[in-house]
């Protein structure tokens, strides 16, 4: 027969290597919070980021609706392409620090590593960027060139927002965009004012114009 004391020291011994379980996994899972949120801080930031634009594409243009943010049925999905490149021919237009094209997914301004795109030319456009790979004036000391950084709605208007490229992470130079209505046009310029890339030549202007290549759309209901 236990004594007593006996059980009571069992008991006790359990309790403590209880609470040092509990202890531990507390103290794991505390690890794996910080290291998510370290991660979040790093590699899905940028993911983040995009997400945020993407969502901020159906908040900011009411009267358009979401038709400008929804891809057709059968056609690519809006946003970042990395089988698309700028090519030698077609209309390109020079903003600070980047050579644009926009147009239609099979004009010859672009060049796929893939198949051509299906896009609805009434809906969408596609855009190609490409850095010059000299130093541009005003870049971060470690940028490796602008790079594709998402979209938002100023009104009728597109703004592709540009980002500066870091080590590690690919540089994105296509785009599928939706098309802006009415008299909306599509703009580049920088995330961040400070950064050079995609503002008007000269210091003209904080966005650079692209246009809205084709026959004019009317806004949609």
């Amino acid at each position: 027969m236990q004594s007593v004391s006996s059980v009571f020291g069992a008991l006790t011994l359990g309790l403590v290597f209880s609470g040092c379980g509990a202890s531990l996994q507390a103290e794991s899972t505390a690890n794996v919070e910080i290291a998510t949120e370290q991660g979040d801080q790093s590699e899905g930031a940028a993911a983040r980021r995009f997400g945020e634009a993407q969502a901020e594409v159906l908040a900011s243009d009411p009267q358009a609706g979401d038709a400008q943010a929804v891809s057709p049925p059968g056609t690519a999905l809006l946003g970042a392409r990395h089988d698309l490149k700028l090519g030698e021919g077609g209309k390109r237009i020079r903003c600070a620090c980047v050579m644009a094209a926009l147009g239609q997914a099979s004009d010859p301004a672009f060049v796929w590593s893939s198949e051509t795109a299906k896009t609805d030319p009434n809906l969408q456009l596609t855009l190609a960027l490409s850095f010059e790979g000299s130093k541009c004036e005003g870049e971060p000391a470690a940028s490796l060139g602008a790079s594709y950084w998402g979209f938002r709605w100023d009104g009728s208007d597109l703004i592709v927002l540009l980002e500066s490229a870091s080590s590690g992470k690919p540089i994105t130079s296509g785009a599928v965009l939706p098309r802006p209505t009415g008299n909306g046009q599509v703009y580049l310029a920088p995330i961040d004012p400070q950064l050079p890339y995609g503002k008007a030549l000269n210091g003209s202007g904080e966005r650079c114009k692209l246009g809205n290549p084709g026959a004019p759309q009317p806004r949609r209901e």
